[in-house]
């Protein structure tokens, strides 16, 4: 069960000025951040603890190795974004795009992801370990060389997407979207889908019907 980030944000202090505060703290916790751009910024290698993100343009930022813990982000941009070797726990991310987003080598735990836009979003290499995606867009994504662990789908279109040596066991696709996916026979070991998802790769292991 994925765990829901607790945080007070009636209680939490409002920063507007994030590139300042990031300037002379590396941690940043108990904020409200709303309603900012802070688009082609630099935030590598800072701490995000117990924040809430609201309405806030990340386009084509660098978060690489940064540390996202009990965060909140509500409809925000992280199109282009730079998060490779970053790591999220026990955040919620809810209508955020994710377009084209970097999270090579990035660790996820504890996460859910709703109603989100990833479209050609980059997972490679990256570790899932117990993660809810819900009625979301990952189309065209490379979700290669990925470690999934405790994935609940529901609704998610991955057509077109790269799972190559990615195993899927356990990964019950039954609710999701498969369309034209590439991966390797072995990848495909263990996991959960519906007959018509499981006859679409019967090609891929060398199975003729007549």
């Amino acid at each position: 069960m994925v765990l829901s980030p607790r945080i007070n944000i009636e209680t939490n202090e409002e920063l507007t000025n994030v590139e300042q505060y990031a300037k002379e703290e590396f941690k940043i916790k108990n904020k409200n951040i709303t309603d900012i751009d802070l688009s082609l910024k630099y935030f590598g290698d800072l701490e995000f603890d117990s924040c809430f993100f609201k309405n806030i343009k990340f386009n084509s930022s660098n978060f690489e190795k940064s540390y996202f813990k009990n965060c909140i982000f509500d409809t925000c941009d992280f199109s282009s974004t730079n998060l490779s070797n970053s790591s999220f726990k026990e955040c919620e991310l809810t209508n955020c795009k994710l377009l084209s987003t970097n999270l090579y080598k990035a660790y996820l735990e504890n996460i859910c992801i709703k109603d989100c836009n990833a479209k050609s979003s980059l997972f490679s290499s990256a570790v899932i370990n117990s993660a809810d995606i819900l009625s979301s867009d990952f189309k065209y994504s490379e979700i290669t060389e990925t470690e999934l662990k405790y994935i609940t789908l529901n609704n998610v279109d991955f057509s077109f997407s790269n799972f190559s040596s990615t195993k899927l066991k356990d990964i019950d696709f039954t609710k999701s979207t498969l369309d034209t996916i590439l991966l390797y026979a072995d990848d495909l070991k263990g996991a959960i889908m519906t007959k018509e998802q499981a006859l679409s790769f019967v090609s891929l292991l060398g199975i003729k019907i007549k």
